[in-house]
């Protein structure tokens, strides 16, 4: 047998998540979501444009693989799996990059659960999807973690972990920089919106960023705030759209892999935030303001900042998690239109469709996003 060939079987008899009881390895796990896998390829989950995959029928795809193939489509990196990993470079270690154990995980990092700490026969290897120190849970990105023709999506963990170690990846030239490609850059100001929403489990990020929202996507995660804010159950079996029907969000018969426009976006947000007590009617439009950091109320509209890379007459990925965001914030605001802006409402009608509301809360320094260019109206 070749050498390689053994490291590789190796590895992978190690990894082995092939789990037959119980796939939250009870007291490893705090909660996880399952994706039914439906063919070979599936898959199940995505971050930075590297797919996690499941066959249906064919070879096992194990931990290890997706690990490996992050760190060469993120980084252009080779690593060498075991229990100090590290990066290769001409069959050897590196003398510029390195993998150093961390207390403070980060999106990207490397999670490795040896068979003794996990109390089972086989290694795992996964990734941090995100983390949030406030809560100390770290939601995990992996490959190979499966139960009765399902794959977990979206695990979480407690840290520290006594099941895991975490490493994150060094340079002697600073912090090494990813190879992300342009549809999965997040923007600045989008990130701190981004990484609420995924330890809180509200994000949804398909394609990327930078790409336009389904309508899908956007009626699950304001669905998903809605719960969280309200208490409201969620029929995890209906589709999104046909929530938001029921749920008086948007008009049935909504295309669920539509993109979003900033007028369907504007009627969903008056809706999550006739919900969840304010006075939804009364937010009439959205403004995209390029120069923006933050969300935020302006004098005529709600300003959104600008997806850099993305379909500027749709709502991007990242936009729509920060909107959603806000309004978890913001939903049970009630909006009052001034006096001097209802003068103008009625003395020119056809500007009423860009007015907003001039209620800022005590809290609005503490917003997501900003950038002006076009105005969208919510009419």
């Amino acid at each position: 047998m070749p050498m390689r060939f053994f490291k590789r079987f190796l590895v992978a008899m190690l990894c082995m998540a092939v789990l037959c009881s119980t796939a939250t390895a009870a007291g490893e796990s705090l909660a996880l979501t399952y994706e039914k896998i439906t063919q070979d390829g599936f898959v199940a989950d995505s971050l930075n444009g590297v797919d996690a995959m499941y066959n249906l029928y064919g070879p096992t795809l194990y931990c290890v693989d997706l690990v490996s193939r992050y760190y060469e489509q993120v980084y252009g990196m080779e690593i060498q799996f075991h229990a100090n990993p590290y990066v290769k470079v001409d069959g050897a270690a590196s003398s510029e990059y390195w993998l150093e154990e961390t207390e403070v995980p980060k999106t990207g990092d490397i999670l490795y659960g040896s068979a003794g700490a996990r109390g089972r026969g086989y290694n795992h290897w996964a990734l941090v999807k995100s983390y949030d120190p406030a809560t100390g849970v770290i939601t995990v990105f992996e490959q190979n973690w499966r139960w009765n023709g399902n794959a977990g999506v979206d695990r979480q963990i407690a840290w520290p972990s006594r099941y895991y170690e975490c490493f994150t990846l060094k340079s002697t030239s600073g912090v090494p920089e990813a190879m992300l490609p342009a549809a999965h850059q997040r923007s600045a100001w989008a990130d701190e919106a981004v990484l609420q929403a995924q330890n809180d489990g509200v994000a949804i990020v398909a394609d990327g960023y930078q790409t336009s929202v389904t309508a899908a996507d956007f009626c699950a995660m304001l669905e998903k705030q809605i719960a969280a804010q309200t208490g409201l159950a969620l029929d995890a079996e209906q589709d999104p759209c046909t929530a938001a029907a029921d749920m008086g969000l948007a008009a049935a018969g909504l295309n669920a892999d539509a993109p979003v426009s900033w007028t369907l976006a504007t009627n969903l947000l008056r809706g999550a935030a006739d919900l969840m007590g304010g006075d939804g009617q009364s937010l009439l439009g959205l403004e995209v303001d390029e120069d923006a950091d933050q969300i935020f109320l302006g004098a005529n509209a709600l300003v959104v900042p600008a997806s850099p890379n993305a379909d500027s007459g749709s709502v991007s990925v990242e936009q729509a998690i920060a909107l959603t965001m806000w309004i978890g914030v913001h939903g049970g605001d009630s909006f009052a239109v001034t006096p001097a802006l209802a003068r103008m409402a009625v003395e020119a009608p056809q500007q009423q469709t860009n007015v907003l509301a001039n209620v800022i809360s005590a809290s609005m320094d503490n917003m997501f996003v900003t950038r002006t260019a076009d105005y969208y109206t919510g009419r």
